[in-house]
């Protein structure tokens, strides 16, 4: 597929700013724009001076713990003479941003979870994908009866990579699960969207593992980025037995135990299933 060319765009835009005419300029997921081709190019500063030019200003919002795209958060954002920092999570219950934050050990956070509790995020782990696949059906029919059609699936790998792609089918060009119309997707394609209930497949030990090339997120990222997308459920797909459950508490920060299951479901927050 075509590469995106920023310096050429920066360029372009230099040389014929007259032509630019936008006062103000928005620029979201700002955390994606933190990598060698883009911060080489020139083009964030390039919109600045534009704006300027135009008497206006340029917005630029970010989440840091969303960095599953960029190597780092984009030096614009370093050099920024004002920042405001936004505190209130306004999509999630309590319970679901609560379980976002624990999966990247982010216990300490100064974010404010909303004050509408909601139900705790449900877990279902197992070893064997075709009994976490009849238990995604289960969730799917039970939301489903309860009148919730804004249901997504999202996988913490790659559509091609999933563990699930026989349950996995094309239609019409989207991406749905297999006898449904429900849409899967994956957590980095569906960062910045919402869904009123979340599947999370794919959860396995290797989401917490640590970087091992430049572009891949840090261990737990992936997960928060998928978790967060829920608005009022969450539901989690675990494939591991007990030594993948002590694996992902101890990337957690906490020791072996002897009942992992049950010690894991405590650190994140969520109800076993």
């Amino acid at each position: 597929s075509p590469q995106a060319d920023y310096r050429l765009l920066a360029n372009y835009l230099d040389t014929h700013d007259a032509m630019f005419g936008y006062r103000h300029v928005v620029i979201d997921e700002g955390q994606d724009f933190g990598n060698e081709q883009i911060e080489a190019s020139g083009i964030l500063e390039t919109l600045q001076v534009l704006t300027e030019i135009n008497d206006g200003t340029m917005y630029f919002f970010y989440d840091k713990r969303q960095l599953v795209q960029g190597v780092s958060l984009p030096e614009y954002i370093a050099d920024a003479d004002c920042k405001m920092t936004l505190y209130r999570n306004c999509r999630n219950t309590g319970n679901i941003g609560r379980c976002s934050l624990n999966a990247i050990s982010d216990t300490g956070s100064s974010v404010k979870l909303s004050g509408e509790i909601g139900n705790p995020p449900q877990m279902k782990v197992s070893p064997n994908v075709d009994e976490l696949c009849g238990w995604v059906d289960s969730k799917v029919s039970s939301l489903q009866s309860d009148g919730i059609d804004d249901i997504v699936i999202l996988t913490c790998k790659t559509i091609a990579s999933s563990e699930f792609s026989s349950r996995i089918a094309n239609r019409k060009e989207k991406t749905v699960w297999s006898g449904t119309r429900i849409p899967v997707y994956t957590c980095r394609t569906f960062k910045g969207m919402e869904a009123d209930a979340v599947i999370l497949i794919d959860v396995d030990s290797t989401v917490w593992d640590e970087p091992e090339f430049p572009y891949d997120p840090k261990g737990g990222l992936i997960f928060y980025t998928g978790a967060s997308r829920a608005k009022h459920e969450l539901f989690i797909a675990l494939r591991a037995d007990e030594k993948g459950c002590n694996e992902i508490l101890a990337a957690l920060g906490s020791g072996s135990n002897r009942r992992p299951l049950k010690k894991l479901a405590s650190v994140l927050g969520v109800q076993l299933v």
